[in-house]
């Protein structure tokens, strides 16, 4: 007997931060053992580096698609509790990557369990395939699934599970720049500077060191850029505290290359838009859905070989274009002597909500909920982005609280057990249904 919330503390205890590939994959390991615990075919891919967990007839494939690499944890004092050791407290289970993305992930893995011992004891043909495609570099630019994707079919059609419930089908774009500056020795006074634990969120605790030794750190809060408030990012409230410095003591600093660039930023940057910086803004509907606003931020400083490095994260729409983007960057840096040394982007993707499928998905929702299905716009980084006709599912309910990639990341635990009822509902009314839910029309970008 495998418990929901047993089984999943077993696969959150192994810490699979993004980039360590020795735990994601360990974490990878235990997903596929459990899938073939359950009869099913499983398959280790990419060396390793991606999964996939399949059960069902047919040449039509409902794809599942999910990640085990999780968000650095940060500083653990901050934590109540070790954040690799699952806690259940106040009907809530908390830990690193229980939201984003393994409670997910498990419930899901549940619901095809089930569904495949409906099959079994009630003599019921499965007219499709489900396929779980589990990734383990989801967060670090998806280079596993784009390779999967290149070397192997897609499904037909699917659902990701990195947003918020009921559905999203407008995903924007992700892109991170990494741009860097020279450092002039004349009038330099901050020799160090230290900020940045994932691309993807606001750094809570940025450190400088002065010549002479002495050192200052801002304090912000770690969340994730699609969600972040200014006074949240530690790089904006270094540059603020900086520039709130007496005149004289600011007089020091003003020939600084690393006090210069994050003045720049502030500037810039201070509203999460980028909007005194003139970066692009267009809100243009596509196909009559609102594609949503674009965001930037920074969100890693360091210092290496003599250059200042600054990473600037972004979330932009479908009307959007990335070399819009790198455009603006490069001009609104350019008297600092700013290169771009590096760009990973992921790109925006749609959905139309008319599609067949997608109905599947409404009357899951509605079923189990009782709420009436409503579509958003997802602006966090998913796997949606680059697998063709994928929506995200969950894993946040609308009004909960979402603690993806922040301390003390928790989920209720009554809402890990609607996610798997509500999966088993649309898998079960996809899978089961002899009419075909594939279209000439795939529906993405």
């Amino acid at each position: 007997m495998y418990s929901l919330i047993e089984t999943l503390s077993d696969l959150l205890r192994i810490p699979s931060i993004s980039g360590d590939r020795y735990h994601c994959e360990l974490a990878l390991e235990y997903l596929l053992d459990k899938g073939r615990d359950f009869g099913f075919s499983c398959k280790y891919l990419l060396n390793g580096r991606l999964g996939v967990i399949e059960t069902g007839e047919g040449d039509e494939v409902l794809g599942v698609v999910t990640h085990v690499d999780v968000s650095n944890p940060g500083s653990l004092k901050e934590w109540d509790q070790p954040p690799f050791e699952p806690t259940v407290g106040g009907g809530r289970l908390y830990c690193r990557g229980v939201v984003d993305n393994k409670g997910a992930a498990m419930t899901a893995l549940l619901a095809m369990r089930d569904i495949s011992r409906t099959s079994y004891h009630y003599n019921l043909p499965m007219h499709k395939k489900i396929r779980m495609i589990i990734g383990t570099e989801q967060l670090s630019g998806a280079r596993d699934m784009k390779e999967y994707l290149f070397r192997n079919s897609a499904p037909d059609y699917g659902f990701a599970m990195d947003g918020v419930f009921p559905a999203g089908n407008v995903i924007q774009g992700s892109v991170n720049v990494l741009l860097s500056f020279p450092l002039k020795e004349k009038g330099r006074m901050i020799t160090d500077i230290k900020a940045g634990l994932n691309r993807e969120t606001v750094p809570p605790v940025c450190r400088i060191t002065l010549r002479g030794g002495r050192r200052f750190a801002s304090s912000g809060r770690q969340v994730h850029t699609a969600d972040a408030k200014p006074e949240d990012n530690a790089i904006l409230n270094m540059a603020s505290a900086l520039g709130s410095l007496r005149s004289r003591d600011r007089s020091r600093l003003k020939n600084d290359t690393v006090y210069q660039v994050l003045r720049r930023l502030d500037i810039g940057f201070s509203d999460s838009e980028g909007l005194r910086a003139e970066m692009p803004h267009p809100r243009t509907p596509y196909k009559f859905e609102d594609p949503g606003r674009n965001r930037f931020s920074p969100t890693a400083c360091f210092i290496k070989d003599g250059r200042l490095y600054v990473n600037i994260n972004g979330h932009y729409n479908i009307v959007t274009r990335e070399a819009e983007i790198i455009a603006c960057l490069e001009e609104y840096f350019r008297e600092m002597d700013v290169r771009i040394e590096n760009i990973t982007s992921q790109p925006p993707s749609f959905v139309s909500r008319s599609r067949a499928y997608v109905g599947e998905f409404r009357e899951a929702y509605e079923h189990v909920s009782g709420n009436p299905m409503e579509f958003r716009i997802c602006s966090y980084d998913t796997y949606a982005q680059v697998v063709p006709n994928t929506i995200t599912f969950g894993p946040v309910m609308p009004g909960s609280e979402d603690t993806r990639n922040q301390v003390n990341e928790s989920i209720a635990i009554r809402d890990l057990m609607f996610m798997q009822t509500l999966y088993e509902r649309v898998m079960s009314n996809i899978v089961f249904s002899p009419k075909s839910f594939r279209e000439s029309d795939h529906g993405s970008k």
